[in-house]
Protein backbone atom coordinates (compact mmCIF):
# COMPACT_ATOMS: atom_id res chain seq x y z
CA UNK A 1 0.00 0.00 0.00
CA UNK A 2 1.29 3.45 -0.91
CA UNK A 3 1.77 5.98 1.89
CA UNK A 4 -0.16 8.99 0.58
CA UNK A 5 1.15 11.23 3.36
CA UNK A 6 4.53 11.33 1.62
CA UNK A 7 5.15 13.55 -1.40
CA UNK A 8 4.86 11.69 -4.66
CA UNK A 9 8.16 11.30 -6.42
CA UNK A 10 8.41 11.84 -10.14
CA UNK A 11 11.15 12.32 -12.67
CA UNK A 12 11.63 15.17 -15.10
CA UNK A 13 12.20 13.37 -18.40
CA UNK A 14 14.37 16.19 -19.71
CA UNK A 15 16.97 14.93 -17.24
CA UNK A 16 16.98 11.59 -19.08
CA UNK A 17 17.00 13.00 -22.62
CA UNK A 18 20.34 11.35 -23.42
CA UNK A 19 18.92 7.92 -22.52
CA UNK A 20 16.74 7.85 -25.62
CA UNK A 21 13.43 9.23 -26.75
CA UNK A 22 11.24 6.12 -26.55
CA UNK A 23 8.73 7.27 -23.96
CA UNK A 24 6.76 4.02 -24.13
CA UNK A 25 9.88 1.98 -23.26
CA UNK A 26 11.12 4.39 -20.59
CA UNK A 27 7.93 4.65 -18.52
CA UNK A 28 7.80 0.98 -17.40
CA UNK A 29 11.46 1.14 -16.32
CA UNK A 30 10.81 4.27 -14.26
CA UNK A 31 7.69 2.75 -12.72
CA UNK A 32 9.71 -0.33 -11.73
CA UNK A 33 12.16 1.99 -9.96
CA UNK A 34 9.34 3.38 -7.84
CA UNK A 35 8.61 6.68 -9.54
CA UNK A 36 4.97 7.72 -9.37
CA UNK A 37 5.03 10.24 -12.20
CA UNK A 38 6.85 11.89 -15.05
CA UNK A 39 7.17 15.43 -16.33
CA UNK A 40 7.20 15.53 -20.13
CA UNK A 41 9.05 18.04 -22.26
CA UNK A 42 8.95 19.57 -25.72
CA UNK A 43 7.01 17.44 -28.15
CA UNK A 44 7.56 14.02 -26.54
CA UNK A 45 4.05 12.95 -27.49
CA UNK A 46 4.34 13.85 -31.18
CA UNK A 47 3.40 10.79 -33.22
CA UNK A 48 2.21 8.79 -30.21
CA UNK A 49 -1.33 7.60 -29.62
CA UNK A 50 -2.54 9.18 -26.35
CA UNK A 51 -4.53 6.02 -25.51
CA UNK A 52 -1.37 3.92 -25.80
CA UNK A 53 0.56 6.38 -23.62
CA UNK A 54 -2.21 6.23 -21.00
CA UNK A 55 -2.16 2.41 -21.09
CA UNK A 56 1.61 2.31 -20.55
CA UNK A 57 1.36 4.85 -17.72
CA UNK A 58 -1.47 2.87 -16.12
CA UNK A 59 0.41 -0.42 -16.32
CA UNK A 60 3.41 1.27 -14.66
CA UNK A 61 1.07 2.84 -12.04
CA UNK A 62 2.35 6.27 -13.05
CA UNK A 63 0.84 9.61 -14.00
CA UNK A 64 2.02 12.65 -15.90
CA UNK A 65 2.50 15.43 -13.39
CA UNK A 66 3.24 18.26 -15.77
CA UNK A 67 5.04 19.20 -18.97
CA UNK A 68 7.61 21.74 -20.05
CA UNK A 69 6.16 23.70 -22.96
CA UNK A 70 8.06 26.40 -24.79
CA UNK A 71 6.57 29.83 -25.30
CA UNK A 72 6.93 31.34 -28.74
CA UNK A 73 8.18 34.87 -29.35
CA UNK A 74 4.55 35.95 -29.74
CA UNK A 75 3.71 34.59 -26.28
CA UNK A 76 1.83 31.52 -27.48
CA UNK A 77 2.26 27.80 -26.94
CA UNK A 78 1.78 25.13 -29.61
CA UNK A 79 -1.95 24.34 -29.48
CA UNK A 80 -1.55 20.86 -31.03
CA UNK A 81 1.04 20.01 -28.39
CA UNK A 82 -1.31 21.23 -25.66
CA UNK A 83 -4.07 19.01 -27.12
CA UNK A 84 -1.76 15.95 -26.95
CA UNK A 85 -0.67 16.81 -23.41
CA UNK A 86 -4.21 17.22 -22.16
CA UNK A 87 -5.16 13.92 -23.78
CA UNK A 88 -2.71 12.12 -21.44
CA UNK A 89 -3.82 13.99 -18.33
CA UNK A 90 -1.47 16.96 -18.14
CA UNK A 91 -3.07 19.75 -16.15
CA UNK A 92 0.03 21.91 -15.53
CA UNK A 93 2.35 23.36 -18.16
CA UNK A 94 5.66 24.83 -17.14
CA UNK A 95 7.69 27.39 -19.06
CA UNK A 96 11.16 25.84 -19.19
CA UNK A 97 12.78 29.27 -19.40
CA UNK A 98 12.35 32.58 -17.67
CA UNK A 99 14.10 35.48 -19.40
CA UNK A 100 16.84 37.23 -17.46
CA UNK A 101 15.60 39.57 -14.74
CA UNK A 102 18.36 42.17 -14.35
CA UNK A 103 16.11 45.02 -13.24
CA UNK A 104 12.52 45.92 -12.31
CA UNK A 105 11.68 46.77 -15.94
CA UNK A 106 12.65 43.28 -17.10
CA UNK A 107 10.61 41.77 -14.27
CA UNK A 108 7.57 43.84 -15.32
CA UNK A 109 7.94 42.71 -18.96
CA UNK A 110 8.05 39.03 -17.94
CA UNK A 111 5.06 39.54 -15.63
CA UNK A 112 3.10 40.97 -18.56
CA UNK A 113 4.07 38.10 -20.89
CA UNK A 114 3.49 35.32 -18.35
CA UNK A 115 0.16 36.81 -17.24
CA UNK A 116 -1.10 36.59 -20.83
CA UNK A 117 0.26 33.04 -21.26
CA UNK A 118 -1.30 31.95 -17.96
CA UNK A 119 -4.67 33.35 -19.01
CA UNK A 120 -4.56 31.43 -22.32
CA UNK A 121 -3.59 28.26 -20.42
CA UNK A 122 -6.38 28.84 -17.87
CA UNK A 123 -8.97 29.10 -20.68
CA UNK A 124 -7.87 25.59 -21.71
CA UNK A 125 -8.21 24.31 -18.13
CA UNK A 126 -4.44 24.28 -17.54
CA UNK A 127 -2.34 25.70 -14.74
CA UNK A 128 0.77 27.61 -15.83
CA UNK A 129 4.09 27.72 -14.02
CA UNK A 130 7.76 28.59 -14.42
CA UNK A 131 11.04 26.68 -14.08
CA UNK A 132 14.07 28.62 -12.85
CA UNK A 133 17.74 28.53 -13.78
CA UNK A 134 20.60 30.42 -12.15
CA UNK A 135 20.14 33.83 -13.78
CA UNK A 136 16.79 34.56 -12.12
CA UNK A 137 18.51 34.37 -8.72
CA UNK A 138 20.70 37.38 -9.41
CA UNK A 139 19.85 40.02 -6.78
CA UNK A 140 18.21 43.25 -7.82
CA UNK A 141 19.03 46.60 -6.17
CA UNK A 142 17.30 45.64 -2.92
CA UNK A 143 19.42 42.48 -2.63
CA UNK A 144 16.51 40.10 -3.25
CA UNK A 145 16.52 37.73 -6.24
CA UNK A 146 14.73 38.72 -9.43
CA UNK A 147 12.77 35.44 -9.18
CA UNK A 148 11.25 36.53 -5.87
CA UNK A 149 10.27 39.90 -7.37
CA UNK A 150 8.73 38.05 -10.31
CA UNK A 151 6.54 35.84 -8.15
CA UNK A 152 5.48 38.76 -5.96
CA UNK A 153 4.01 40.37 -9.07
CA UNK A 154 2.65 37.32 -10.90
CA UNK A 155 -0.93 36.16 -10.57
CA UNK A 156 -1.16 33.87 -7.51
CA UNK A 157 -2.39 31.05 -9.76
CA UNK A 158 0.99 30.82 -11.53
CA UNK A 159 3.00 28.08 -9.85
CA UNK A 160 6.72 27.57 -9.30
CA UNK A 161 8.88 24.63 -10.25
CA UNK A 162 12.05 25.29 -8.26
CA UNK A 163 15.13 23.69 -9.76
CA UNK A 164 17.21 23.12 -6.64
CA UNK A 165 20.44 22.62 -8.61
CA UNK A 166 20.10 25.89 -10.53
CA UNK A 167 19.00 27.76 -7.40
CA UNK A 168 22.21 26.73 -5.66
CA UNK A 169 24.33 27.54 -8.73
CA UNK A 170 22.68 30.96 -8.69
CA UNK A 171 23.84 31.46 -5.11
CA UNK A 172 20.49 30.98 -3.39
CA UNK A 173 19.82 28.93 -0.30
CA UNK A 174 17.39 26.54 -2.00
CA UNK A 175 15.46 25.71 1.17
CA UNK A 176 15.05 29.41 1.99
CA UNK A 177 13.92 30.11 -1.60
CA UNK A 178 11.30 27.36 -1.44
CA UNK A 179 10.12 28.70 1.93
CA UNK A 180 9.91 32.26 0.58
CA UNK A 181 7.91 31.22 -2.49
CA UNK A 182 5.69 29.16 -0.20
CA UNK A 183 2.64 27.35 -1.53
CA UNK A 184 3.35 28.49 -5.07
CA UNK A 185 6.04 25.81 -5.20
CA UNK A 186 4.36 22.75 -6.66
CA UNK A 187 7.37 20.97 -8.12
CA UNK A 188 11.01 20.56 -7.17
Amino acid sequence: MTDTSLPRSGVQLYTLRDEGDDLLAMVPKLGAMGYAGVELFGGQLTGLDPAEVLDVLGEAEMTVSSAHVGIGPDGTMDEAELDRLQAVGVDTVISPMIPELPDPGAVAAVVEQFTAVAERARRRGLTFGCHNHFWELKPLEDGRPGLVHLYEQLDPGIVAEVDIYWAQVGGADAAALVAELGERVRFL
